[in-house]
């Protein structure tokens, strides 16, 4: 089964939306929409995960590594900022057994 970048920023919207009276966390691959913000932080999350036995499995381990990084963002720059946008993110496999995961992007306020 593939998972759809709309069906994981629909997932991220679920765990980021915290509460009707609180600022959702906006996550965004590109610019998020935002005509004009501040640059809060560039940040980066880096995870070395186990090479999985079956193939079929890298996309939901890259799915969750992503919402994990959003949820870190949010926990840690949700008082300075209100959206982690341009999101990338980079892999490497290190020999045979471990694959290199990356997700950076830029926390932002939104004007």
């Amino acid at each position: 089964m593939r998972i759809t970048t709309a069906t994981l920023l629909l997932v991220l919207t679920t765990f980021l939306g915290i509460s009707s009276a609180q600022e959702k966390f906006i996550v965004s691959f590109g610019d998020g929409g935002f005509k004009s913000y501040e640059l809060i932080d560039s940040t980066c999350y880096v995870y070395t995960v186990k090479y999985p036995k079956e193939e079929k499995r890298l996309p939901k381990i890259m799915n969750d590594l992503i919402v994990s990084s959003a949820i870190n963002a949010q926990r840690q720059y949700s008082k300075k900022g209100n959206a982690l946008i341009n999101m990338r993110i980079s892999w490497q496999i290190a020999g045979k057994e471990l694959i290199i995961y990356q997700v950076c992007g830029d926390v932002v306020r939104r004007k």
